[in-house]
């Protein structure tokens, strides 16, 4: 297993451009394969009947639904964190708002809304 791991970084070090970025190179290629294959796709999908695909959920799916929740905690709370900032932020700048009358309540409503339109993810 050590070679195996010594061999994989030595072939990531030789790769020179980042794989997504070859990858969104080829959008056109991958929309045409994906046309191409649709036919397929349709059997292969349709082929799982009802009693296979609830035996596989509650047999393989349900027993990992705990680990798989523990596994994605950290990414949860590296995209949930920025987030939060982000909000109250928003909210030091909409708290303020006057709310008197309906208008007051939609506009600050309105103001939430766009402000939240502005969040762009993790950088």
């Amino acid at each position: 297993m050590q070679q195996a791991s010594q061999k994989a970084t030595a072939g990531a070090q030789r790769v020179s451009v980042a794989p997504g970025q070859k990858a969104a190179e080829q959008a056109q290629k991958y929309i045409n394969r994906v046309n191409e294959s649709l036919p397929k796709w349709q059997r292969n999908v349709a082929a799982v009947s009802l009693a296979e695909w609830q035996s596989k959920y509650i047999q393989v799916g349900v027993p990992r639904i705990a680990s798989g929740a523990q596994a994605a905690q950290p990414a949860y709370q590296a995209a949930l964190t920025p987030l939060f900032q982000f909000m109250a932020n928003l909210w030091q700048q909409v708290d303020g708002m006057p709310t008197t009358t309906e208008a007051d309540r939609e506009n600050k409503m309105l103001a939430w809304v766009r402000g939240m339109r502005g969040y762009q993810g993790l950088p």
